[in-house]
């Protein structure tokens, strides 16, 4: 595929993805400029430490049976 008829393609679905977000309303929060929301550091750890004591557990639970 040429360079020339991919970037027909992209400009395609842009404008493709432009106008459903027009009908759908589906438009990042202006409360927050655009951007994704973030975990702070403390509720990764917070959950990183859960999900450790999830395998745990369940490796705990397959190597009992």
């Amino acid at each position: 595929m040429t360079p020339a008829a991919r970037a027909r393609i992209a400009r395609a679905q842009r404008t493709r993805w432009a106008n459903y977000r027009k009908t759908s309303g589906k438009q990042p929060s202006p409360k927050l400029g655009g951007k994704r929301r973030r975990f702070s550091p403390a509720a990764l750890a917070r959950i990183s430490r859960a999900q450790k004591a999830r395998w745990a557990k369940y490796r705990t639970q397959a190597g009992a049976s």
